[in-house]
């Protein structure tokens, strides 16, 4: 990421802008259910695109995976190259300076990474996880292609413009090549990273860290200045910027225990990114209700399934496992139930039988990250129905 100071003044900010600059003002967006990978708003959001040091969500994504796989540790010391220290000092970028022959532990780094947006501590990190840049680069593609993302460009793990890391460029490369994802690339990652490593909003949610290099403290800034935003409970994740992307941001917001994932690419300001990002956020809330149904919990959006020849012509139904709906004020639920047998439903029926898989989808058919335009829920029976054949009914009550 690129800006003028790695110190900034954070204080609690409204952003406000009118309701078509989300449209007029940004490239591409994207709104998702942090759990589901549900779509809830999105603009653009195939289209690739630069995007600055959002790549960084991915760095810290493959190097969460290497420690959780204890291939490397968050005590390991590292030295930067003369390179990674020249950069780190370069005016007009996000950095945490570093110093020649100096060590630093991963997890110094890493909050530097996640916190000051620090492009030379992205470049450390690489080297450190698998010892040259370039194989980074192959771990980020590898990462990236288990998440279901392809066709994206990856040259680097702090999103600067190729040239500006010199000799530790990408050499297949033009200079002023970029990495490039899709506003739904990056949902993607930060859901992936999200789930499968939750101890990363410890450090997104931080507005400030000291940065202690052998006894001298810099103070660093988080980038992210609606951490301050109380209402919506936002604790992460990442800014980037750059000529070439405008102003980016992924948030993550989690109100009411709710948690949405935000992307936003090209806006034109710093403050813009944010409003348009709140009003992303706030619009999510307030436009949609939000069933987090538990397991064994009935479905309520669920209509009753049909029974042959039952005493109950319907049964109720409840989740087998947990989900969670998001569904739009205006919009309805379609859903249809898929029997393990795939005949209809008859007696006997027993509670808490499993019968199936519910396909349910909202109306507005925006469908899911991972490609479906529904969600699979396994469900069973909230009650007991008897056959309606007397006979029947007698036979199945001595059998049971």
């Amino acid at each position: 990421m690129m800006v003028g100071t790695i110190a900034m003044n954070l204080v609690a900010v409204t952003y406000s802008i009118q309701a078509d600059e989300i449209n007029q003002n940004i490239k591409a967006a994207i709104v998702v259910d942090a759990n589901e990978g549900q779509i809830l708003y999105q603009k653009n959001s195939e289209q690739k695109y630069p995007v600055a040091s959002m790549t960084k969500l991915l760095t810290a994504l493959v190097l969460l995976d290497q420690i959780k796989a204890k291939k490397i540790s968050w005590d390991t010391k590292v030295v930067p190259t003369s390179t990674q220290v020249k950069l780190s000092h370069e005016s007009g970028l996000t950095n945490v300076p570093l110093e020649e022959n100096h060590q630093y532990t991963i997890y110094q780094l890493y909050q530097a990474l996640l916190v000051g947006s620090a492009n030379a501590s992205a470049m450390v990190i690489a080297k450190a996880v698998a010892g040259n840049q370039e194989d980074f680069i192959k771990l980020m593609k590898q990462k990236s292609e288990k998440l279901g993302i392809y066709d994206e460009e990856i040259h680097n793990a702090n999103g600067l413009p190729n040239g500006m890391l010199e000799n530790e460029r990408d050499k297949n490369a033009d200079k002023d090549a970029e990495n490039k994802f899709s506003a739904r690339d990056m949902a993607i990652i930060a859901k992936a990273l999200i789930k499968q490593h939750p101890e990363v909003l410890k450090t997104t949610s931080l507005k400030s860290l000291n940065f202690n290099d052998q006894g001298k403290k810099t103070m660093v800034n988080n980038t992210d200045t609606l951490l301050q935003n109380q209402d919506l409970k936002v604790d992460g994740l990442k800014t980037g910027t750059s000529d070439a992307a405008g102003k980016c941001f992924v948030g993550t917001a989690n109100k009411d225990g709710h948690r949405i994932i935000t992307v936003v690419i090209g806006a034109q300001t710093d403050a813009s990114r944010f409003a348009i990002t709140q009003q992303l956020m706030e619009e999510t809330y307030q436009n949609h209700n939000i069933y987090d149904i538990k397991k064994g919990q009935i479905i309520p959006v669920m209509k009753q399934v049909k029974v042959q020849n039952g005493t109950k012509k319907n049964v109720k139904i409840k989740a087998s496992e947990p989900m969670t709906l998001y569904v739009g004020k205006n919009d309805k639920v379609e859903t249809e139930l898929i029997t393990k047998d795939g005949k209809p439903v008859k007696p006997l029926i027993k509670v808490n039988e499993k019968l199936g898989t519910a396909h349910m989808r909202t109306t507005d058919h925006q469908g899911y990250l991972n490609g479906n335009t529904h969600l699979d829920v396994k469900v069973q029976a909230a009650q007991k129905v008897e056959s309606d054949n007397l006979f029947i009914r007698l036979f199945e009550r001595i059998a049971a």
